[in-house]
């Protein structure tokens, strides 16, 4: 009798605590899918929905395109990349291979450098890891004020002309520009790669060391293939960066980057941009022409993403952990 009972109360103990884990686990993904359905879905269906509208200034709302000209944010759109601005390309492009093709095998390399405490990864660690903890803001103000007061107070002391402001100066701005974007960039996901580096087996290492492998064999032929699959993540959107990428433009320029460095992303971003300066002006009216870009240039990503992972997944050298 005492087991029979102790069986049922055992029985009605383990129910209670499955129905307790069932509770735990529907609250917890229910606060992921409750962000999920407001943050992706809606915002994606509402975007959708703003390419085919207008703002109409009367109603101050947005309001259906006529079925005649239910294209026209597209048609717009592709008038902007192909006609005068596709210059905006051209700088977008130009800054994302600043980062791609430039930053992010540096970023690796350096991240290396930091995982094997070869000399002075402790400069290259302090050095790095100040833009990522200060943020792009605090960064640019300092750049920005060294640049300014520190270059060209030492330019006046001891030249006799005087230190061209080379933020908006025709001859340098692009190449200030790329400075502060190098800088800002080579430290890439520099936690994320350091820690897909200390998960490489030791076995390996020392394996390659009693090879003879040097240091840069070792960072070719076991680091890299070891921690491909993060770097395959992150050049998902390798060849998509052309058209969204907007450098440092605004974290230098806030809404007045000169003309032949603006990128389309920076273009689209200025559209429905509101600043003090322009608290006058209804940025609403370019909603609807930003959202069709935004969902032609989603729709061109696909594919483009699906052939960037077909091509890794040719090219994975298969290695685990």
């Amino acid at each position: 009798m005492v087991n029979k009972r102790m069986n049922k109360k055992n029985a009605v103990n383990m129910m209670t605590r499955k129905r307790q884990d069932r509770i735990f686990c529907i609250s917890a993904l229910a606060i992921f899918l409750v962000h999920w359905l407001i943050f992706w879905v809606y915002a994606n269906m509402s975007s959708i929905q703003m390419a085919f509208t207008h703002y109409d200034l009367l109603l101050g709302e947005h309001v259906v395109l006529p079925q005649d000209k239910i294209f026209d944010n597209f048609v717009e759109f592709f008038n902007k990349i192909t006609g005068s601005n596709v210059t905006y390309l051209l700088n977008g492009a130009y800054f994302h291979i600043i980062s791609s093709l430039l930053c992010l095998p540096f970023s690796y390399m350096i991240a290396f450098i930091i995982y094997k405490k070869l000399p002075g990864h402790g400069i290259y660690k302090t050095m790095l890891y100040l833009p990522v903890i200060l943020g792009s803001m605090v960064t640019s103000l300092l750049y920005m004020h060294v640049v300014e007061s520190g270059i060209s107070g030492l330019w006046d002391m001891y030249m006799e002309d005087s230190f061209p402001y080379v933020f908006t100066d025709v001859r340098y701005n692009r190449l200030t520009v790329s400075i502060y974007a190098i800088f800002y960039g080579l430290p890439g996901s520099l936690l994320i790669n350091l820690g897909s580096m200390s998960r490489v087996p030791n076995d390996l290492i020392e394996y390659g060391e009693l090879e003879g492998l040097s240091l840069f064999k070792e960072f070719i032929m076991i680091t890299v293939p070891m921690v491909f699959p993060v770097l395959q993540v992150q050049c998902l959107g390798l060849f998509t960066g052309f058209f969204l990428n907007q450098g440092p433009l605004f974290a230098l320029y806030r809404e007045s980057a000169p003309d032949e460095l603006q990128t389309f992303g920076y273009y689209m971003f200025i559209k429905v941009y509101n600043s003090e300066s322009k608290a006058n002006a209804n940025n609403a009216v370019n909603y609807g022409f930003v959202s069709a870009a935004n969902l032609c240039i989603g729709i061109i990503s696909v594919p483009i993403i699906h052939g960037t992972k077909w091509l890794f997944d040719k090219i994975d050298p298969g290695a685990e952990f």
